[in-house]
């Protein structure tokens, strides 16, 4: 909830704010979080929900600060990979990750 209003009112601001690496940190910390908590099921749902509203809010625009990076895939393609049954979604993400480095769209890890 609170990165969601962080990042509306930044994204509504008139300060000109490009997408940079410390907006992406924010978003992969909070992926790192899900995926860590207790509830592992739950917490990877989170990170892949946060992950694709990332991947949706940086295609239609940008200039958006939610924009992945090779490490938000990484983080949330790992958490899969230990799962069960999880190979139809890891392709999905890997053929998403692909499409946006294709489009000189995807930012690399620090």
């Amino acid at each position: 909830q609170f990165l969601s209003e962080f990042e509306n009112d930044i994204m509504k601001s008139n300060l000109r704010v490009l997408p940079d690496m410390k907006f992406t940190r924010l978003y992969n910390a909070v992926i790192a979080g899900y995926i860590s908590s207790t509830e592992k099921t739950d917490g990877i749902e989170l990170a892949k929900t946060l992950l694709t509203h990332m991947i949706e809010k940086h295609t239609s625009n940008p200039q958006h600060i939610a924009r992945p990076n090779t490490t938000t895939f990484v983080k949330v393609m790992t958490a899969l990979a230990r799962g069960e049954d999880n190979a139809q979604q890891l392709g999905m993400l890997l053929g998403e990750m692909d499409k946006i480095n294709n489009q000189g769209k995807l930012l690399k890890a620090e």
